[in-house]
């Protein structure tokens, strides 16, 4: 009688068979079969599969957590982890959360999927001209988990580490602004320019005011690594357009003592003319690109007359406000829109 041959095993099957009952080989293990599931598209669920038994691995070994994998509680829990200096924990933690996200390369169709946080991104990333064929998005926690990462293999001097992340992270969301960002931030020792320059090209896919002030703060850390005193001085102030609290005027205060103790002509202020003058010259923008605004009030508009979501409407209210100073521009596109 013929032998009846045995079902195949499955991807995550194949490698739960590979465990060898040492913590670190097996964290390794895992960790790397998940990255490697990612880049070969197999199916989500298999990467679910090998996440679940990285978690029961860090509960066998010193985790203090529920059976069950809670994600709200375990990404509130990042912060604590760094704290009390459990750097590894923390960055195990997010492979876990990361791992158990929805996620496939190529959908069904054929089309690449990217991961975006919200549709004003989508919008952004379809005008950005990237691509040029169907593309497939879906909205998804995993840029911010693999920023989460890479900012923390940045703060912790593993620079080379930060940028496979930052790389995993621009792959899946191209227009992701604090993507951008950390690129820039790998190279602000080892290569200036290159900081700078990426700090330029996160400035196209801002759509908050607190990317301009994200974006100020580096710029300012560029002029100051180079001791120009008036640039970093300039740049700092234009924090000011949209966020002023007594940490910025703090900070502000202290540079120009700074700078009177270490020019040898005493330091003026410049005028706002002088640091608008300071900010062209350097190629440095203050104001949200005309593309993403329109995005911002085109998106505000459909969902006023549709009031389908009225938490999303009123998150692009303040940002449309935001940029808009002291004019109170909702009430104008309202009062538009109710014309019709």
């Amino acid at each position: 009688m013929k032998k009846q041959a045995l079902p195949e095993k499955n991807p995550a099957e194949k490698v739960l068979e590979k465990l060898s009952g040492h913590f670190e080989i097996d964290r390794k293990l895992l960790i790397s079969s998940i990255k490697d599931f990612r880049k070969k598209n197999v199916h989500t669920q298999y990467c679910q599969v090998l996440g679940v038994e990285l978690y029961k691995l860090l509960l066998e070994n010193g985790l203090n957590e529920s059976d069950v994998i809670n994600v709200d509680r375990l990404i509130d829990k990042i912060d604590g982890f760094l704290y009390n200096n459990q750097i590894e924990t923390a960055l195990d933690v997010l492979e876990v959360i990361d791992a158990v996200q929805p996620f496939q390369k190529i959908d069904p169709n054929g089309n690449k999927v990217y991961c975006f946080e919200n549709q004003i991104e989508a919008n952004i990333f379809e005008i950005d001209g990237i691509i040029t064929k169907d593309i497939s998005w879906i909205e998804s926690a995993r840029p911010n988990l693999l920023a989460r990462k890479a900012k923390i293999l940045l703060d912790n001097n593993k620079t080379f580490d930060a940028l496979d992340v930052v790389a995993d992270l621009l792959e899946i969301n191209p227009v992701s602004f604090e993507g951008h960002i950390l690129k820039a931030q790998c190279y602000r020792e080892k290569n200036p320019k290159r900081f700078k320059e990426y700090l330029q090209m996160a400035y196209r896919y801002a759509y908050k005011p607190t990317h301009f002030v994200q974006m100020f703060v580096n710029f300012y850390n560029y002029y100051a690594d180079k001791e120009d005193w008036v640039t970093a001085y300039a740049v700092l102030s234009a924090v000011k357009v949209y966020e002023v609290n007594d940490d910025l005027l703090g900070d502000l205060e202290r540079l120009k003592e700074k700078m009177t103790r270490t020019v040898v002509t005493p330091f003026k202020v410049p005028t706002p003319e002088q640091i608008m003058v300071i900010l062209e010259r350097e190629k440095i923008e203050i104001h949200i690109k005309d593309q993403n605004y329109r995005i911002l009030i085109d998106l505000y508009e459909q969902l006023f007359m549709s009031q389908d979501n009225k938490v999303f409407m009123k998150e692009i209210a303040e940002y449309i406000q935001g940029f808009a100073g002291q004019e109170d521009i909702l009430k104008i596109i309202e009062k538009r829109l109710k014309s019709k």
